[in-house]
């Protein structure tokens, strides 16, 4: 009875162990699939970032790259307008392809995925700040969940452990199925949902209702990431109290404040896949509200300037800090303007930097090239 109770013990064990490593095979191979053959799985704001600009009908000639706070900061279609006013060429594109939480790391990111679509805009503008350029991120967590794959983790080990998310990266690379269950259950049923209705379409019922069926018109492609993408900021409500609320996180972001790591290396590179691709880079320090830049002291603002003025000089690229231009009844809340905020900082942003470096690169291409450092002194 014992022989038989040990081997009943034993065979359960031994099921057990090969259930649990079946398991863990089928996440590594559905984590494999989700980092090389289906990412937009993992980031779907990124994939209908990438949507959207593939729907265009020219390359845009500028783009920004950015947080939410681009997101509401950079209006694309004032800024058109603005080039349109100063150059008499109506057929300006400019495409805002900021993303929630896109800090240098995602901004990276997304303009790899640019240039991988054959995509080759004149101009790119990427935001930029003392919190994006810190070594420890707060928004780490949000990348292992989007973006990094495994062999990403190396190069960002020191920035996902100094933010605290060791454990959220082990349970992302470990259990990917399950950190992704919702947006694999959402493509499943719209494959399913598509599959149904060109089941229906094909059926004799489903071309007598499409026959019946008004036409609809054509939808206007979308010049960049519209106003929906960030509901919450669809509004020109100010309060106060919602620019207190959020320094908490700012102030936490701030702590121990050194520029570098993770961050600081996907600076390095955007410049250098922007220079390869001969494109001019404008680095803007958006604009936040006034309590939100007391929270940058005087040596987290002398660390954060000689690390932009580090990087200007070697990449020859250029930084405007616009920061400080907005007065706060045009935020709601310390980093996100309204829509009118919006407006008027897009307005300064086209009038004072992007006209005077796109007549710069024309006067480059018909032969009377202008030095970066007269460009430098003409935009601050």
């Amino acid at each position: 009875m014992g022989k038989r109770r040990w081997d009943y013990q034993a065979r359960g064990r031994q099921t057990l162990l090969w259930a649990l490593a079946g398991f863990l095979t089928v996440q590594l191979v559905g984590g494999l699939l989700l980092d090389y053959r289906w990412p937009e799985l993992r980031f779907p704001s990124a994939e209908a970032t990438m949507k959207a600009l593939a729907k265009q009908p020219h390359d845009p000639e500028v783009i920004c790259l950015g947080s939410s706070r681009f997101g509401a900061g950079f209006v694309q279609e004032e800024i058109r307008r603005r080039l349109e006013e100063a150059t008499g060429d109506s057929d300006w594109l400019v495409f805002n392809a900021a993303i929630e939480a896109g800090d240098l790391i995602t901004a990276e990111y997304v303009l790899r995925q640019v240039f991988e679509q054959g995509i080759r805009p004149r101009v790119i503008v990427v935001e930029i700040s003392p919190e994006t350029l810190a070594r420890r991120s707060e928004w780490m967590g949000q990348h292992v969940l989007r973006q990094l794959t495994w062999s990403d983790l190396p190069e960002h080990w020191d920035a996902i452990w100094r933010s605290g998310n060791l454990l959220r990266t082990v349970s992302a690379r470990i259990l990917p199925l399950h950190a992704h269950r919702h947006q694999i259950c959402r493509r499943l049923r719209n494959e399913i949902g598509s599959w149904l209705e060109s089941s229906d379409r094909n059926s004799e019922a489903g071309r007598a209702r499409k026959a019946r069926r008004k036409k609809k018109a054509d939808k206007i492609p979308d010049h960049g990431v519209p106003w929906e993408v960030f509901q919450e900021l669809a509004s020109d409500r100010h309060d106060p109290s919602r620019i207190e609320a959020g320094l908490p996180a700012i102030r936490r972001w701030l702590k121990d404040y050194e520029p570098g790591g993770s961050a600081a290396r996907s600076l390095d590179n955007i410049l250098t896949l922007a220079k390869q691709q001969q494109a001019t880079v404008i680095l803007v320090g958006v604009p936040v509200a006034e309590a939100h830049r007391r929270l940058y002291t005087s040596a987290i603002e002398q660390a954060f300037r000689d690390h932009i003025s580090a990087v200007c000089q070697q990449h020859d690229c250029l930084f405007v800090d616009y920061r400080h231009r907005i007065p706060d009844p045009l935020f709601q809340d310390n980093h996100h303007l309204t829509r009118a905020g919006g407006s008027e900082f897009s307005r300064l942003l086209a009038e004072e930097v992007l006209i005077p470096v796109l007549r710069s690169r024309q006067a480059v291409t018909l032969g009377k090239p202008a030095s970066s450092a007269e460009n430098h002194r003409r935009l601050r």
